[in-house]
């Protein structure tokens, strides 16, 4: 026999089981292996709706501005308190007042603006984790945003009757 086989043996007989065998049982293994076809999966999207992570009831205060878009080149920017009165709050859905009067206002383009006292609407929205969706603001339009248990931050997402356009955000504060 040769030295150097001698020497080597173990490793020329792992190498050959790993060259030989190894791939026998690999190969086997994967053709035994039975692949399902895809089916359709219906998916209740309900159950990925987040419960509300903060009790948001009470009194939540800020300032906003509106613009009108009743006519492009006459118009007024209005900006007054904003108020959300939050009076219950069941599961996903809050309930309450929204309320808005404009104190100070912006003519362009030759338009007559005057402000008005605040008004009191009902408002209803959903909760999906930290998310608002939905909020109704009556004629003012609806809102989408997030909170936390001091904030709440809103976007206007379709503008109501009013035809009154949110400048920027609103940004609410628990009082």
């Amino acid at each position: 026999m040769r030295p150097w086989l001698v020497k080597f043996w173990p490793f020329v007989l792992i190498t050959t089981i790993i060259i030989v065998v190894v791939p026998v049982f690999v190969f086997r293994s994967k053709s035994e292996i039975k692949i399902k076809p895809i089916e359709n999966i219906k998916i209740d999207e309900t159950k990925f709706n987040l419960g509300a992570v903060a009790d948001l009831k009470g009194n939540w205060e800020g300032v906003a501005s509106f613009k009108n878009t009743n006519v492009p080149d006459n118009y007024c920017t209005f900006t007054g308190p904003i108020k959300l009165k939050i009076t219950s709050q069941n599961n996903n859905h809050i309930y309450g007042q929204f309320m808005y009067g404009s104190t100070k206002n912006i003519p362009y383009g030759g338009a007559t603006c005057d402000n008005w006292d605040i008004e009191t609407l009902n408002m209803e929205a959903l909760l999906n984790g930290s998310r608002i969706e939905n909020l109704s603001g009556g004629g003012y339009g609806i809102f989408s945003g997030s909170y936390t248990s001091e904030t709440i931050t809103l976007r206007q997402v379709s503008q109501g009757e009013y035809k009154l356009q949110l400048v920027g955000v609103a940004n609410f504060l628990r009082r």
